[in-house]
């Protein structure tokens, strides 16, 4: 195929089994202790497709990008180590919290300048959960963009991916490049980092954008108010023999119509 590149995005997220509280301004919830980080597990699927991509078809470029702060370098190092050619940081203040809209700007700002063939991202962030900055990325771009991927092919020209729907269903969708791709996790499984070339990604600095150098429009959103789900339902603790508790087990599924025998 012709020359063509790869854009994939990355984030650096908290350990997911963080624990969380909410601030008395009830404004935004705070870990209870030191967070610990790592690459959003989903855009690890990103990266993966990114690569097999290129060792099928040959003269593909793949780039990953990431925004965050100083210490979100090391996603980089890892995609890297995975076996992307390339590496941008948009460096932004660790105080700062930008909204999806404006990682969204940046990341398409970046994208105008680099103008890639596809946009590959994790479909959502494993901290945030909102599924919202490849879509935002998109319609800055003027792109189509799928959601929800887990394959990517390329046919004649066109790029075939498949969807996953409800249910586990399949669809597949032929579109033309330029686009942004969201993808779920998939049936190939992100390999690990090489060292020899985690070493070569450490004496080879990723390229730095200032974020503060990127014009993009301002946030909308606001958040009003934070808080921790509500219990709406206890558990009920089945006592007695296991005879005696599988006939009680079965009469409670019964009765919320779940399964349906009658007692002899």
């Amino acid at each position: 195929m012709t020359p063509f590149s790869i854009l994939v995005c990355v984030k650096q997220a908290p350990d997911p089994e963080t624990v969380y509280e909410i601030r008395p301004d009830r404004n935004r919830a705070v870990p209870r202790h030191e967070l610990r980080y790592q690459m959003n597990r989903l855009d690890e699927f990103a990266v993966e497709a990114a690569i097999r991509f290129a060792q099928v078809h040959h003269g593909v470029r793949t780039e990953a990008l990431t925004v965050g702060p100083e210490r979100a370098a090391v996603v980089l190092e890892r995609s890297r180590g995975m076996g992307v050619d390339g590496a941008l940081h948009v460096v932004h203040s660790e105080a700062e919290e930008p909204s999806a809209e404006v990682v969204a700007g940046w990341i398409a700002r970046v994208a105008r300048d680099r103008s890639p063939d596809l946009i590959l991202a994790g479909m959502m962030s494993e901290d945030r959960m909102q599924g919202l900055v490849g879509p935002l990325v998109a319609g800055y771009l003027d792109w189509p963009v799928v959601v929800g991927v887990v394959s990517i092919e390329e046919q004649g020209g066109r790029i075939r991916v498949e969807r996953e729907r409800t249910g586990g269903r399949r669809e597949p969708i032929e579109l033309e490049p330029p686009a942004v791709f969201c993808l779920q996790s998939g049936p190939h499984r992100p390999r690990y980092p090489s060292l020899s070339r985690l070493l070569r990604a450490k004496k080879t600095p990723p390229t730095r954008i200032d974020a503060s150098s990127l014009v993009v429009p301002p946030g909308r959103a606001l958040v009003v108010e934070a808080g921790l789900p509500e219990k709406r339902r206890t558990g009920k603790i089945l006592e007695g023999t296991s005879r005696e508790k599988a006939a009680r087990l079965l009469r409670i599924l019964n009765e919320k119509n779940l399964i349906h025998f009658k007692e002899t």
